[in-house]
């Protein structure tokens, strides 16, 4: 109660969701939606059972670039892309050049930046929900609304 009256006093909304609800929740339901889908698809064509499949398709979802910022969650927690398990067998130029010293101080480097990284990303996020909210007010036509009393 006297967090409530605190909370009143300074003009804070308190608002409340639970983990029961995820409706509530646009980015955890987009991201069920997401696990799901991916759920479905593999499950169907390898016929096997989904508690197999759930790993890769969340390693999935975690080195995908996303298209509102550009980057994948795995590069923005850790400062680099993921070496994907099938680039270590079959070498790429990044995994047949690797040499542990200059990795590990370009890894440095990589995390030094990742607050420059994190702010670009803001941009490039913000610039993203202007573009699709100026697609959507385009088709938006305004109207007088006459009241009849």
């Amino acid at each position: 109660m006297r967090f409530r009256e605190f909370c009143a006093s300074h003009g804070i909304q308190l608002r409340f969701s639970s983990v029961a609800h995820p409706q509530t929740n646009e980015l955890a339901e987009v991201t069920n939606r997401s696990i799901l889908d991916g759920l479905r698809r593999r499950a169907s064509v390898a016929r096997s059972v989904w508690v197999d499949e759930l790993p890769s398709i969340l390693w999935s979802l975690q080195t995908t670039p996303k298209t509102t910022t550009g980057e994948s969650p795995y590069s923005l927690a850790f400062g680099t892309e993921a070496v994907l398990p099938p680039k270590v067998v079959f070498p790429t130029p990044r995994t047949e050049n690797y040499e542990e010293r200059t990795t590990i101080e370009g890894l440095r480097a990589g995390l030094n930046m990742l607050e420059e990284r994190h702010a670009d990303v803001h941009l490039k996020a913000l610039s993203y929900k202007r573009a699709v909210a100026r697609i959507y007010t385009r088709k938006v036509r305004p109207r007088q609304l006459s009241w009849a009393i």
